[in-house]
């Protein structure tokens, strides 16, 4: 996984490690924090790529992610 942001925009790379099948999307910080919003927990573009790098590198037992195909 790569995770790539700058101030307003955040990239994610995700490759299936048995495959190696690529998956790579954009998402503007108004939308997601227009999904944080809906989903009930409002966050900030800073917090919520600070929050998603804590899950990826496992340095909280409260945050995870969970990739679905």
């Amino acid at each position: 996984m790569r995770i790539a942001s700058t101030m307003d925009k955040l990239t994610l790379e995700i490759e299936e490690k048995t495959t190696g099948i690529m998956w790579k999307n954009e998402f503007s910080a108004s939308h997601l924090e227009a999904i944080t919003q809906e989903a009930g927990s409002y966050r900030k573009f800073d917090v919520f790529i600070k929050l998603l790098i804590s899950a990826c590198e496992h340095q909280s037992g409260s945050v995870f992610i969970d990739i679905v195909e």
